[in-house]
């Protein structure tokens, strides 16, 4: 499933949590696939618990 960093931040939301920092590399490599990763640190807007979840995004060819 292809999902954009829009789409990510918003499946997020429903489950409570908000960015708190993000940090993207570019020109990564996962198998055959090159793109982007982020890597976003989400915060818990109840409990105050952190995660931090890798989403990537494949270049179009």
């Amino acid at each position: 499933m292809d999902i954009d960093v829009s789409g990510f931040y918003d499946i997020m939301q429903l489950f409570h949590l908000q960015s708190k920092s993000r940090e993207t590399f570019y020109e990564f490599r996962l198998g055959e696939e090159e793109g982007a990763l982020d890597c976003i640190t989400f915060q818990h807007r109840v409990d105050g618990r952190e995660a931090t979840l890798y989403n990537f995004c494949p270049f179009s060819s």
